[in-house]
């Protein structure tokens, strides 16, 4: 299985829609594997507020 191949596999494995896997290929397109799964998250992570811009320490036991 190549990169390319191994990408898809892990976007659909966190649950991405369908109609938005090709568009995020192209995003990744120049990534390699490693470097993408290490920037990928889950579709719809919990954690994902917490890294959004104006979300800084908000969700966190910093609070």
């Amino acid at each position: 299985m190549d990169d390319f191949q191994k990408m898809e596999q892990l976007l659909r494995n966190y649950g991405y829609p369908e109609d938005a896997i090709e568009r995020l290929l192209d995003d990744v397109a120049d990534m390699g594997y490693e470097q993408a799964e290490k920037r990928l998250m889950p579709y719809r992570d919990i954690t994902a507020e917490k890294y959004k811009p104006g979300h800084e320490g908000k969700g966190t036991e910093n609070e």
